[in-house]
């Protein structure tokens, strides 16, 4: 059946291959304004796309102009053979990527105690023998949680900046714990003790090292729920997480052990006593299956049928400090960018905020342009980027900018769509987005300079806008938008060719400086040809279901458009739509898949084996 509507900025015509756009930025003379403006009708193998400016008889006292645009789709050639093109990956941990030298490969290995009748969370001591397992560098390493319902316990060691924090919080209490210039030697073992009780302390080698007054928050919690308490050494978290360390001699008191400055070190294997809730001396020499396999503690409550811990898979006995320890480790750690690189196969990557969260709390969402990235030294981890090949962009631009601030004060009558458009975003208290125009010349001017000055300054290879190629109905005529009719009523225009002119000026800036630079648009629900045209590559999907296959067939393949499209999540940016869609979309045009940065059957299997796993 023939297809009829109002009046669009865009229609596009086409098939799996080519296609066609018509686009105009306004209805203005087009008589009439009705649901019969635009059209599209097949008749056998030809399909007839109709614009119907003038249908009715029209005055026109003075010259007019009616401007409208034809483009063909696709707009630039898509590389063909290489479905992943544009690779982009990234660390679990972004945070680490502040000191590109920061190794964060994910190590889920762990070692898990049950804490019923094993700890008593109003007073203890936990103590054992550590290790930094041969291994240097500076990633976060958990070292050991106790977890209740509640509260929880944590301590964490920074080997390469030598200290140790122990972190205890429960709800909106926490107790903190620093401790610097910590030796936790690679070759041998460090004596660790946490006590507490009226006070929480830490001592590394018999000498204490920091001290929190008051006892554990969420002690009555964790308490009250001994079948929720658990003891971890390594990674608390199922999938995610860093530990790389050797454990040895075990033993969890029901009393506080060690007070004062410092005490003298055990000499031998621990002995159990009246206090002696938990002990452990991990001699075994089993091979940890993750399920099944548990340590053989010489004190163990009991309360919950267990013989000892579970070591994950990952682990291995290993020599300890007396007879055997356990290493609760996978891989070495290595640079952030090598697994990107090596692991992941990524030769791109995007960073969300090239600020700090402090400043990010204070500047707010979007982050302004021309702002000293503060505690991150962006040219210094776009370098080793650089060096292990893998490009780099940022998110830098929503399609509107944060308010109030000293930009939307300045410029946000004149750069701002109208009728206004905005939506609250904390923090900072009463932040909002204040949505912008793409034919205000200074908004654009804007952009463009800071697409220049985040290559040349801080040495991206490309830049993330987001939302910025859509195009939004606007009125503000300090601008150049909208028009009056006959009857004096303002009416809204789409500003196509202004949205275009910036985009295509970053497009340019980068890769004059980058040849092997991208510019990233992401854009969901629709592809607005005429601005969408200078793109490398464009995100799409997110908020969306993925079972349409029309719309997959459409909207997400690349070869019609010439653009690479790369998928995120669906409305609630999980991934169950994303897999099935997946598999549909290839046996319905498995001939696309080269072309279109799809994912082959292989790889949805692969990832529904790793959710599974998971």
């Amino acid at each position: 059946e023939p297809w009829r509507s109002a009046f669009l900025p865009q229609v596009w015509v086409g098939n799996d291959d080519l296609g066609l756009a018509w686009f105009a930025e306004s209805d203005q003379y087009w008589s009439p304004l009705d649901d019969q403006m635009l059209e599209v009708s097949a008749t056998g193998d030809t399909v007839t796309m109709r614009a119907n400016i003038i249908r009715q008889p029209l005055t026109i006292a003075e010259p007019v102009t009616i401007t409208f645009g034809l483009m063909a789709t696709p707009v630039k050639p898509v590389p063909s053979g290489d479905p992943f093109y544009y690779r982009f990956g990234g660390p679990r941990n972004a945070s680490n990527l502040w000191d590109a030298e920061q190794s964060v490969m994910i190590h889920v290995e762990s070692l898990v105690y049950p804490g019923a009748g094993n700890l008593d969370p109003h007073q203890g001591t936990l103590e054992f023998w550590l290790s930094a397992a041969g291994a240097e560098g500076g990633a976060l390493r958990e070292i050991v949680s106790i977890i209740g319902a509640g509260g929880s316990v944590k301590l964490t060691l920074n080997h390469g900046a030598r200290n140790m924090t122990l972190t205890a919080s429960a709800g909106d209490q926490q107790q903190s714990v620093v401790a610097g210039e910590i030796e936790i030697p690679t070759d041998a073992f460090a004596h660790v003790a946490i006590t507490w009780g009226e006070r929480t302390e830490l001592y590394v080698d018999g000498v204490r090292r920091g001290a929190a007054e008051g006892p554990l928050p969420g002690a009555q919690q964790m308490a009250a729920a001994p079948e929720k308490l658990k003891l971890v050494f390594g990674c608390t978290h199922s999938y995610k997480g860093y530990t790389w360390v050797d454990v040895d001699e075990l033993r969890v008191s029901n009393t506080v052990r060690y007070a004062g400055d410092s005490f003298e070190l055990p000499a031998a294997p621990f002995e159990p006593d009246a206090n002696t809730l938990l002990l452990d001396h991990l001699d075994d020499r089993f091979r940890p299956d993750g399920e099944d396999a548990e340590t053989r503690a010489e004190v163990v409550s009991g309360q919950s049928d267990e013989l000892g811990g579970v070591p994950s898979l990952g682990c291995k006995f290993v020599a300890g400090k007396f007879n055997s320890g356990l290493r609760i480790a996978m891989k070495p750690p290595r640079w952030s960018v090598e697994i990107l690189r090596d692991e992941w196969g990524a030769n791109a990557y995007n960073l969300w905020s090239w600020m700090d969260g402090e400043q990010q709390q204070r500047w707010g969402w979007p982050l302004p342009l021309f702002t000293d990235p503060g505690k991150v030294d962006l040219p210094r981890m776009n370098q080793a980027f650089a060096q292990a090949g893998v490009r780099t962009s940022t998110y830098m631009a929503y399609v509107g900018i944060g308010a109030p601030t000293r930009w939307s004060g300045q410029f946000g009558y004149e750069w701002r769509r109208e009728p206004v458009s905005s939506q609250p975003n904390e923090p900072p208290k009463g932040h909002y987005f204040l949505d912008c125009c793409g034919n205000a010349r200074g908004y654009r001017d804007y952009l463009a300079a800071g697409t220049k000055w985040l290559l040349e300054d801080q040495g991206f290879d490309g830049c993330y806008t987001d939302g910025n190629a859509h195009v939004y109905p606007c009125k503000n005529t300090h601008h150049g938008c909208g028009y009056y009719d006959d009857q004096g009523i303002l009416h809204a225009t789409w500003p196509i060719f202004g949205t275009r002119e910036y985009l295509k000026r970053m497009y340019k800036i980068i890769h004059a400086k980058r040849p092997d630079g991208y510019l990233v648009n992401h854009v969901s629900y629709d592809l607005f040809i005429p601005t969408m045209s200078f793109t490398d590559v464009y995100y799409t999907g997110e908020h969306e279901h993925y079972e349409d296959l029309l719309k997959c067939r459409v909207r997400w393949q690349g070869t019609q458009w010439g653009i690479w499209p790369i998928l995120l999540g669906g409305d609630s940016h999980c991934y169950e739509a994303r897999s099935d869609a997946l598999d549909l979309r290839s046996a319905a045009r498995r001939r696309s898949l080269a072309a279109g940065a799809l994912r082959s059957q292989r790889h949805a299997a692969q990832d529904r084996e790793s959710l599974e796993d998971l």
